[in-house]
C-alpha cells in the first residue's frame, strides 16, 4: 500500500482488473464496504482507495487515546490511522486529496474552504486524473439516499465520484490529467434498512446492545434512525465476504482515536460469531457499461460481473 498518487498499479494482477473507491473521511474506507475491499485485494486485484479530506474537524472519542473531545494534532492522528486501517484492509494504493473536513451533520458555521463548500471541479478534476493513471473497471461510493447519516462530506464525495466517473472517459474533459479511461461500473455501498435490523437481531440474540440505533452517539454508528436507510428492494449486488469479514473489525479497530465506548463494544463481538453476522456487503448498482443484456431484474454477487479483462484493457 502506497499513499503516493504516483504508484503505478500492479501489473497482471487479477487480469488487469482494478477497483477504486471513493470516500470522505479516514475510517469511512473500513466501515462501508472494507471486507469486500479485501476479498478482492486477496483475489489479486489493484485496490485504491481516494481519501477526500483530511479528517481535520474530528477530535477525540476514545479516552483511551486522550482527552475527549480534544482536536489537538488530530488531522495527523487520523492520517496515520487511514494508514494503518488501508494495509489492514488490503488496499495497494491510498490517495488523500487532504481538502478540510467539512465538520459535523447540523453544524451551521463552515469555513468557505471546507470540501462541502468548494467548487466541484477541483476534486473532480483530480479524482479523474487517479482513475486515468490507475485504470479502474469498478468504481465504489456512498448511496445517494443518505437520509440515515446526510453528512455534507459524503454527499459531496458521492457528487464527485459520479462526476468523475463520466467525465474520466471524456477526452475533452480534464485533458491534463491524462488519457482518457472509461470506467464500466458504479456501486453504491450500504446497509440497507433490513440489513441493519437484521445485525440488530443478532446482536441482541448474543446479549449485545444493537449496532443501528437512533439513539445520538451509540451503537456502531450512532448515525439516525436505521429506519431512513434505503430499502433492501434496492440492493442489487450481495458480496460474500464472511472469510474477510475480521478485516472490517480490525481496520475499524486501527481508527483508534474515533473509537468511542459503544462502538468498542460493537467491535467486541467474538471472532466465531463475525462470519455470520457480516458475512455479506451489499451494494447498488448505479451505472452499468458493460453492454450486458440481462441488466433487468439484475441480482449479482460480484462487482466485476460482466467485466472481461485482458492485461489493462478491458474487452
Amino acid at each position: 500500500m502506497t499513499d503516493s498518487q504516483h504508484a503505478a498499479p500492479a501489473a497482471g494482477k487479477a487480469a488487469g482488473r482494478c477497483l477504486l473507491t471513493v470516500h470522505a473521511h479516514p475510517d469511512d474506507e473500513s466501515e462501508f464496504g472494507g471486507a469486500t475491499v479485501a476479498r478482492y485485494h486477496h483475489e489479486g486485484v489493484h485496490t485504491v482507495l481516494v481519501c477526500c479530506t483530511d479528517g481535520g474537524s474530528g477530535r477525540i472519542l476514545n479516552p483511551e487515546v486522550g482527552q475527549v473531545g480534544d482536536r489537538t494534532n488530530i488531522a495527523q492522528i487520523r492520517r496515520l490511522e487511514l494508514k494503518n486501517a488501508a494495509a489492514i484492509v488490503g488496499y495497494d494504493e491510498l490517495v488523500m486529496l487532504d481538502y478540510p473536513d467539512s465538520g459535523s451533520v447540523g453544524l451551521t458555521e463552515r469555513s468557505p474552504d471546507c470540501f462541502a463548500r468548494i467548487p466541484l471541479e477541483g476534486p473532480v478534476g483530480r479524482v479523474v486524473e487517479v482513475i486515468r493513471r490507475t485504470r479502474p473497471q469498478v468504481i465504489v461510493t456512498y448511496v445517494d439516499d443518505q437520509r440515515v447519516y446526510p453528512h455534507p462530506d459524503h454527499i459531496r464525495a458521492h457528487e464527485v465520484a459520479l462526476l468523475a466517473f463520466d467525465a474520466a472517459g471524456d477526452p475533452a474533459a480534464y485533458p491534463a490529467a491524462g488519457p482518457a479511461w472509461q470506467p464500466l461500473k458504479l456501486y453504491y455501498t450500504l446497509a440497507s434498512k433490513q440489513r441493519r435490523r437484521t445485525i440488530n437481531e443478532k446482536y441482541l440474540a448474543l446479549g449485545m446492545q444493537a449496532p443501528f440505533t437512533a439513539r445520538e452517539g451509540a451503537g456502531l454508528q450512532g448515525r439516525g434512525d436505521p429506519e431512513l436507510a434505503p430499502e433492501q428492494a434496492r440492493v442489487t449486488t450481495r458480496i460474500e465476504v464472511a472469510p474477510f469479514a475480521h478485516k472490517w473489525i480490525e481496520g475499524m479497530r486501527a481508527h483508534r482515536s474515533q473509537t468511542k465506548p459503544a462502538l468498542a463494544e460493537t467491535l467486541s463481538i467474538a471472532p466465531e460469531a463475525i462470519p455470520d453476522v457480516y458475512g455479506f456487503d451489499e451494494y447498488i448498482l448505479a451505472r452499468d457499461l458493460t453492454g450486458r443484456d440481462e441488466r433487468a431484474g439484475l441480482k449479482e454477487t460480484d462487482l466485476f460481473a460482466g467485466v472481461d479483462c485482458q492485461g489493462d484493457e478491458v474487452a
